[in-house]
């Protein structure tokens, strides 16, 4: 989704969430995958053709390399960047009152 329609990456990701948490749903499945783009407003044959794509899937590995290189070992992980430099906002789940202290410092500095 992220190479289709970069603004809706995020609310993809919580679709997906979803299914898989709420719904019971293998989001190992391309057709699964295919089916949560379509409200997005992706239909499944594009997202389907994208995600099978060689270099979707070197993007793919390149981002459980930097994940692995970061030190992620669980999720759900919350890091903050900037630049080049990352920092661990939480590891593990908080909710978001923990969390809103330290990253409403992070967006002041």
């Amino acid at each position: 989704m992220r190479s289709l329609l970069p603004d809706a990456t995020l609310g993809y990701f919580s679709a997906l969430h979803h299914a898989f948490y709420v719904g019971n749903r293998d989001v190992t499945d391309p057709t699964v995958l295919a089916s949560l783009a379509e409200p997005f407003g992706v239909a499944a044959e594009i997202f389907a053709t994208v995600y099978e794509a060689e270099e979707i899937g070197q993007a793919t590995m390149a981002d459980f390399r930097l994940s692995q290189a970061l030190g992620v070992t669980g999720f759900p992980a919350v890091l903050l960047r900037e630049n080049s430099e990352f920092r661990y906002l939480t590891l593990g789940y908080q909710p978001f009152k923990d969390l809103k202290a330290p990253l409403d410092a992070w967006f002041a500095a």
